[in-house]
């Protein structure tokens, strides 16, 4: 069973790396998740929260960890810089910790499959062939609102991404393309992979 830690900085976020990683790997996802706060407050608080999953690590050890935020347009790898710095040669009995900017907001990825996109909404929706090039959560509000389709809530989040493809989110995401890598490599994982 994969024993994951997660800081994250919202709801959405959360709810989405669970689904993720639950359809990755086959067996139980077994997630630790510690809410940070919006930017810049996570920064601030997550060597507190590493601490916190350092106790957890003592107990049942964690497989790795992530710190998962938006990057809001702001390029990603700055984003982690500045989320490193804060963090500085601090050592953690989990051992190196995973960052990850996910390229302006999570909402980019629902925009990478139209089809699971479209059947969560109800309406067949404009496409966005760059999602990560847009205000994706603005641009997903507005444009469900225009349809006159459901609202977007995590509700809409979780059915999207239940239903996604991940190859079509991942060519559509390079972002998301990279968020998957990195989850694939969490240490200790010897586990077939769930085609997505």
């Amino acid at each position: 069973m994969p024993r994951i830690g997660l800081i994250y900085e919202d709801q959405a976020i959360n709810i989405a790396f669970e689904i993720v990683a639950r359809k990755l790997f086959p067996e139980p996802l077994d997630l630790t998740a510690l809410e940070g706060g919006s930017w810049p407050g996570i920064v601030g608080i997550t060597p507190n929260l590493f601490q916190v999953l350092s106790v957890f690590h003592r107990v049942s050890p964690f497989d790795c960890v992530f710190v998962v935020f938006d990057s809001n347009g702001a390029t990603p790898e700055r984003r982690i810089a500045h989320m490193q710095e804060q963090i500085g040669n601090r050592k953690y009995e989990f051992g190196e910790p995973e960052f990850h900017a996910i390229v302006r907001h999570v909402e980019a990825w629902l925009l990478g499959d139209q089809r699971s996109l479209n059947n969560a909404a109800g309406k067949n929706l404009p496409v966005e062939r760059y999602p990560e090039s847009i205000d994706a959560k603005r641009y997903l509000i507005q444009t469900l609102s225009n349809a006159r389709a459901r609202s977007y809530d995590r509700s809409f989040l979780r059915d999207v991404l239940e239903a996604a493809n991940f190859d079509d989110i991942a060519a559509a995401c390079p972002s998301f393309r990279s968020f998957r890598a990195k989850l694939l490599k969490c240490p200790n994982q010897q586990l077939p992979l769930i085609n997505v």
